[in-house]
């Protein structure tokens, strides 16, 4: 294609069929319709230029069997649990303890954001709650959600990855036709080494979180995590909504994969 002395090569690939099919036509006629005297106010072609030709390749995002935004709508009796939390330790005059635990100050805010999975691009992967657990600017954390089933805690770590996936009718809300409790698995990192702390424990040990809906609709949830081989329980509130990550982000798996397995030097 020639646009404005530019020759243009797109590339491209079947997704949908019409919805509803076009009508038959009559190709010539169609095409000599395009001929009208008024568009025509130049040469109807461009004589090559060398160097001139642009080349546009996209590769198409995969599409849901519907062709829609999300591999599946939130149904409307769902929780949303994705957003931005402000945690803190079950109990207030632990909090110093708890601090001291990890090594940071116990004014030290946690905080974390929960993301949902659920574009074109995530249809191979199903859709997939995880999130990004943070203490201070010192202490980063990556979580991935799976619903809790029997048996999480003998899975391995590929049988945790798949578990992750979703389910069409794996919802967080009310029973019986959601779940309130999610299991989840996280890996941590110091931020500024970039190693995992020394009172991590181990990304292989099966943890798990509940969230509650209050009277006004707020939304909390307990985490029970192993802190340097001491179960604690974080309680959080949403008190606020995620910027939605755009389709062509980084995916869940490239995110926890960047999480690194190296343990911190012992003193």
């Amino acid at each position: 294609m020639v646009i404005d002395g530019k020759h243009l090569t797109f590339e491209g690939a079947h997704a949908t069929p019409l919805d509803p099919p076009r009508p038959s036509f009559v190709l010539e006629r169609e095409w000599q319709a395009l001929l009208s005297p008024n568009w025509e106010v130049g040469l109807a072609s461009t004589p090559y230029q060398p160097g001139s030709i642009i080349q546009i390749k996209h590769k198409p995002r995969p599409v849901t069997a519907s062709g829609a935004a999300v591999v599946q709508e939130r149904p409307e009796w769902a929780w949303d649990i994705t957003g931005e939390w402000t945690f803190t330790p079950a109990h207030e005059p632990r909090a110093g303890s708890f601090m001291r635990l990890i090594g940071l100050p116990k004014s030290t805010p946690i905080t974390m954001s929960i993301f949902l999975a659920n574009n074109p691009r995530h249809t191979k992967i199903k859709r997939q709650y995880w999130a990004i657990l943070k203490f201070g600017t010192a202490v980063e954390g990556c979580l991935r959600f799976c619903m809790p089933k029997d048996g999480g805690r003998q899975w391995s770590a590929k049988q945790f990855e798949e578990a992750c996936k979703l389910d069409d009718d794996d919802w967080v809300g009310p029973p019986p036709k959601g779940s309130p409790k999610m299991g989840f698995r996280w890996r941590v990192k110091n931020c500024e080494t970039g190693y995992q702390p020394q009172w991590y424990t181990s990304e292989f040990r099966h943890e798990s979180g509940t969230f509650e809906i209050g009277d006004d609709g707020s939304l909390s949830f307990s985490l029970l995590m192993t802190i340097g081989f001491t179960p604690m329980v974080l309680r959080g509130v949403k008190n606020g909504e995620v910027q939605p990550r755009k389709s062509n982000a980084a995916t869940v798996k490239t995110v926890w994969d960047s999480y690194t397995d190296m343990r911190e030097p012992s003193d």
